[in-house]
């Protein structure tokens, strides 16, 4: 569980004069075990002058630039219009390497400025799927045992 207070919009005090939204503050929420996929939350950030239209998502390899830059289009129907809580899920990612991620909202005026940038490696968890605790154990192998403090009669 997240504290709400992670999910406060980011440079939220910053008004764009002509109307594009605020910067958000990005979450890394989950990383699934494979290691090939992340989400991603944020709070809805003040829209400027017009609604938002959507999200656009940069991601990058932190130590290999050279390949490029990943861009996601995220529909504003990632929102959830009660709370004003966005996600997003990141796939195809290759475990045991450094990523770089941040997120632009945009309106009709533009895009607003970079949310802050998450650096993260997801990694491959293993899980003991061996669920036998205590092994059952056969009669044969214990034996008979002859309790010493017990008084013969």
């Amino acid at each position: 569980n997240r504290i709400e207070s992670e999910y406060d919009t980011y440079g939220s005090e910053y008004i764009d004069p002509d109307g594009k939204p605020s910067p958000l503050k990005l979450v890394l929420e989950k990383t699934s075990i494979d290691g090939t996929k992340i989400t991603l939350g944020w709070k809805k950030p003040s829209k400027g002058k017009f609604d938002i239209q959507g999200y656009i998502c940069y991601l990058y390899k932190t130590f290999n630039k050279g390949e490029g830059v990943r861009i996601h289009k995220i529909s504003s129907k990632n929102c959830n219009t009660e709370t004003e809580m966005c996600n997003y899920i990141l796939s195809e990612l290759e475990p045991e390497e450094t990523y770089n991620v941040g997120i632009k909202s945009f309106n009709m005026l533009g895009l607003s400025n970079m949310s802050n940038l998450i650096t993260f490696k997801p990694s491959v968890k293993t899980i003991n799927k061996d669920f036998n605790i205590v092994p059952e154990i056969s009669q044969d192998i214990i034996g008979n045992f002859n309790y010493c403090n017990v008084p013969n009669e």
